[in-house]
């Protein structure tokens, strides 16, 4: 699928052709399939590896409105929320995914880093992060 292509793209340096394939796969998403949250993930990845956490926290919200909520769905808003130093919120979609799939290993591992991180940060700076 395009979505393995614009992840080799990404790995080659090939910044410019990862996002137009990454952004293409999701014009091939079939809300039924239950791995159609994937393109969504890889391009959010992909956003936040390039400082863009923003936008793809926008584009992990399209995807919240047309398919059914999943595991991956709530990691990948997790991560997204890690990159934008919203760890709380980061907490709130890992515990949600876990909750969808308790077998979800990713899931947990990143749960305890947030709440690793959070717990290093002091609560007047989680209050006001600007």
């Amino acid at each position: 699928p395009l979505q393995w292509l614009g992840a080799a793209e990404s790995a080659l340096g090939n910044k410019i052709a990862a996002e137009k394939d990454l952004v293409a796969a999701l014009e091939l998403v079939d809300p039924k399939d239950p791995e159609a949250v994937d393109p969504y993930a890889a391009l959010a990845s992909f956003l936040s590896s390039q400082g863009r956490a923003d936008e793809a926290a926008t584009r992990l919200k399209e995807a919240q409105k047309k398919l059914p909520d999943s595991a991956t769905l709530q990691r990948a808003l997790g991560d997204v929320a890690v990159a934008q130093g919203h760890f709380d919120e980061a907490i709130a979609h890992y515990r949600a995914a876990i909750e969808i799939d308790p077998k979800d290993v990713s899931s947990g591992f990143r749960l305890g880093q947030a709440l690793r991180k959070v717990a290093s940060i002091p609560p007047t700076a989680r209050l006001n992060p600007d």
